[in-house]
């Protein structure tokens, strides 16, 4: 026990370096007026890892394995045969597979219940700390020390700017929404506040930014969270009382403010032109479309696309089509979308523990994000889809000893004469 304690220390850790990533480098951009490839320490992360705890318990069993290594091997025909894919690509499969690895050992390490409080903690310092940040910035209280940068682009043919803090705004859901963990936890009232709190400031985060997908996630992550505490026994149902009652209050004394602070956001949720939604629709029918053209079985490339629609495709899947053809299609299926249906039917029928509740909600929340841009290599994406992987591991290793336990009770019954 005291092994996967020290293990899941660490490769907590370095879940930690994945998750700060963007707030380091707007620190050091804003400080020292440089920026660092904070996510190049993935790769010797997990050497370190494999120094300490040995190799056969760092990477994945060979059957989990084997999706993503058909996914990379499309990526690695796509650098050899696409002229603009080269050593770029290969860094950034590199710091992605790095970033399942520690997704993975986290959720296996931490997949049992004496660690399932750290974790939820943890989440909440995560999401809490970026809550603040963004929202202290957004109000100008440091603007020396915490600024905003704007994007300048075309609404409706007028010229509108939209906030960016320590990343992209479509991006920034990823480093949000990972306070609502703690709504899937045992109840707990000044955990529950501080989540609330942090929560809350979220939101007023992504209405600022004017990222109508970010609300919606930040809204499911919430829902889901919730409803896997009822499945938990986890004090659901005194979170659904309090939860909507404060949701009243806030609306009842505050309807005004919110009306003016979230004002972008619902006239983005208004507007008539829905170009950016187009845009990805587009792209899902141009997968759609591609996966039956044996063409597109090679990699093609970006460029064509970007040529012919001004873009990348903001439909990662698309974008798997393009720069690693059929192998990376088919591998990304089984690395990343089936175990989140895997995951997902199990969290449905209330067989999971927190923990592995927590790997379905953040898990779900980034591959349904990545369905709206373009982030093959996004070290989220893949940590999430590791966290995915080691939770189904653990259930299954722990499903699996129970058997062994009963199976073994069954030999070990004497008769009642026998027995002492």
């Amino acid at each position: 026990m005291q092994t996967e304690v020290d293990q899941n220390r660490w490769w907590m850790f370095c879940l930690s370096i994945v998750m700060f990533d963007s707030l380091f480098q707007y620190f050091l951009a804003n400080l020292a007026g440089f920026t660092l490839p904070i996510n190049a320490l993935l790769p010797l992360l997990v050497v370190v890892g494999i120094y300490r705890f040995g190799a056969a318990l760092v990477f994945p069993p060979m059957s989990t394995m084997i999706p993503v290594a058909i996914l990379l091997s499309g990526c690695l025909v796509g650098v050899a045969v696409v002229p603009e894919s080269g050593m770029r690509n290969l860094f950034e499969m590199g710091t992605a597979l790095s970033a399942l690895i520690i997704g993975y050992q986290a959720f296996r390490t931490g997949a049992y219940s004496n660690r399932s409080d750290s974790l939820v903690r943890w989440f909440l310092m995560i999401g809490l700390i970026y809550s603040a940040v963004c929202t202290v910035a957004i109000l100008k209280l440091v603007p020396g020390l915490l600024p905003v940068h704007y994007s300048v682009g075309l609404r409706e043919g007028v010229l509108v700017s939209r906030a960016e803090i320590t990343t992209d705004q479509n991006f920034q859901i990823y480093y949000l929404f990972t306070s609502a963990f703690v709504l899937a936890a045992p109840f707990k009232i000044w955990r529950t506040l501080f989540a609330i709190a942090a929560l809350l400031g979220a939101f007023f985060v992504v209405a600022k930014l004017q990222t109508r997908s970010g609300a919606i996630l930040l809204a499911m992550a919430i829902t889901m969270s919730v409803f896997a505490s009822l499945r938990l026994k986890a004090g659901g149902k005194a979170k659904l009382v309090i939860i909507p009652s404060l949701l009243l209050v806030l609306a009842y004394f505050g309807l005004d403010l919110v009306k003016s602070q979230g004002s972008e956001l619902i006239t983005r949720f208004q507007e008539k032109e829905y170009e950016t939604l187009y845009s990805r629709l587009f792209a899902a029918v141009f997968f759609f479309d591609k996966l039956t053209d044996l063409e597109y079985w090679m990699p093609q490339g970006n460029a064509g696309y970007m040529a012919r629609y001004g873009g990348l495709p903001h439909f990662t899947p698309a974008g798997f089509l393009l720069e690693g053809g059929i192998l990376a299609v088919v591998g990304s299926f089984f690395a990343f979308y089936f175990p989140i249906f895997r995951l997902g039917t199990r969290y449905v029928l209330g067989r999971l523990n927190l923990v592995s509740c927590i790997a379905f909600v953040g898990g779900l929340v980034a591959i349904v994000a990545s369905l709206s841009l373009n982030a093959l290599f996004f070290e989220h994406m893949w940590l999430w889809g590791g966290a995915v992987l080691g939770a189904l591991v653990r259930q299954f290793d722990s499903a699996s000893a129970n058997r062994s336990v009963v199976d073994e009770s069954l030999y070990n019954i004497k008769p009642k004469l026998l027995q002492v």
